[in-house]
């Protein structure tokens, strides 16, 4: 994939997403309002590419796969962002694991306290040491 650029408004924000290795996409930018909806669309993306990818998923079960998205590199996320990355888990299709990494403290909580933390294909870790 390399890197791509979304930019929801000049000048409002730039969300960039890269691909790291199999099954990881570092977002950096802005992740807000002007750009939130263009989320679904780039790990949807990714989903595609990994599915075709000779080198295929790292496992979580037999039939299980897991996206990992690197964000710390994220300088802004507002109540958009976080709602989008909320629906990214919600909506992914059956088998699919996205693995949320270097959230800021402040957001995991906010995400544990509505319930978000709790979607069963969702995992929230603190870091992204384990970052091809």
């Amino acid at each position: 994939m390399g890197r791509q650029i979304v930019d929801g408004l000049a000048g409002t924000g730039v969300l960039t997403a890269e691909r790291g290795g199999p099954g990881w996409l570092t977002l950096a930018g802005t992740l807000g309002q002007f750009n939130a909806e263009s989320l679904p669309a780039l790990v949807n993306q990714e989903l595609r590419a990994a599915r075709v990818s000779a080198n295929g998923w790292p496992a979580v079960g037999a039939d299980d796969r897991k996206l990992h998205l690197d964000l710390t590199r994220v300088e802004f996320l507002d109540t958009t962002g976080i709602q989008a990355l909320s629906r990214l888990a919600a909506e992914v299709e059956r088998g699919t694991v996205l693995v949320f990494h270097g959230l800021p403290a402040s957001i995991r909580r906010v995400m544990s306290m509505v319930g978000w933390g709790a979607l069963p294909n969702l995992v929230i870790d603190g870091d992204a040491s384990e970052s091809p």
